[in-house]
């Protein structure tokens, strides 16, 4: 990036980007950096803090970096009544006991994959690479969402704990922001936070690009518990803002979901600059005043 920005070419740039990224890949540390980012831009904008831009997808949960030691426990408890191991999350995270209370986090990636750092042989990495997402991610994953939802539907898991541990981390930082900007907003609502809702309607899920903004199952069929989560995210942000700073638009599928080449998209695009500017125009002022 820094490359392109100042035309310098440098064999050395690539090298420690890779280094930085796998590094940071390997422990795990992006969403901790992310929500630190975020929390500081709220913390630090004098105007609007942030802009929430939601669509129909929910995205590919992540797995949790931590979880609290008794659910965690409870998770394979439950998952041995249903007949499953669980031994892909018992290998996967570790319980830390310096915490208080106690968590189990997530391993290291290259702790349970060495190869995962091979800074010379990159077949070796992509491989591991590919273990890690296939054999390590996706099992876990599944165990769960199996277990969390089982607890969840006999009560000792509210609705709220699941779905935290189950979010993406873009709906992680989305959420954590707005809470955070609610936290010290007037009346507990996050006065400079502005949420663009858009909205298809008459989405072909058969189109190419329709997993590009849609929540899609191997099989091809659109994943309805995805947009269940995401509809409870949506209601949680839109209850810690103000209603004026929910911006919702509603616009037609077309075959490339958002066609720039569409006239209603144009006119889409177009309204939601305009109103996104207004809105924060009269967030600044707003802060300028308090």
């Amino acid at each position: 990036e820094i490359a392109e920005v100042t035309g310098v070419q440098t064999c050395a740039l690539p090298i420690s980007r890779w280094e930085l990224d796998q590094e940071r890949d390997a422990s795990h540390s992006e969403r901790a950096v992310r929500l630190r980012e975020t929390r500081r831009a709220v913390q630090a904008s004098v105007g609007p803090a942030l802009i929430v831009v939601l669509g129909d997808k929910f995205g590919r949960p992540q797995l949790p970096g931590s979880i609290d030691a008794p659910t965690f426990e409870a998770i394979l408890v439950e998952l041995a009544k249903q007949g499953r191991t669980g031994e892909r999350l018992a290998n996967g995270y570790v319980k830390d006991t310096n915490t208080v209370p106690p968590v189990y986090k997530l391993q290291r990636i290259d702790n349970l994959l060495p190869d995962f750092l091979d800074a010379l042989d990159s077949k070796r990495r992509e491989q591991a690479e590919h273990t890690w997402r296939t054999e390590h991610v996706a099992p876990m994953l599944e165990d769960l969402k199996v277990a969390l939802s089982a607890m969840q539907q006999q009560g000792s898991l509210s609705q709220a704990e699941a779905d935290r541990y189950l979010q993406p981390t873009t709906m992680q930082d989305a959420l954590q922001g707005v809470l955070h900007d609610a936290a010290t907003g007037r009346g507990k609502k996050a006065i400079r936070t502005l949420l663009v809702n858009r909205c298809f309607t008459q989405i072909n899920a058969g189109d190419p690009l329709a997993t590009e903004y849609l929540d899609m199952k191997s099989n091809g069929v659109q994943d309805a518990q995805a947009a269940i989560a995401l509809e409870r995210l949506k209601s949680t942000l839109k209850a810690a803002i103000p209603p004026e700073n929910v911006l919702d638009f509603s616009i037609p599928w077309a075959p490339e979901g958002l066609d720039v080449k569409m006239e209603r998209h144009q006119v889409y695009l177009s309204q939601m600059g305009d109103k996104v500017t207004e809105v924060a125009a009269k967030v600044q002022i707003g802060r300028a005043h308090v």
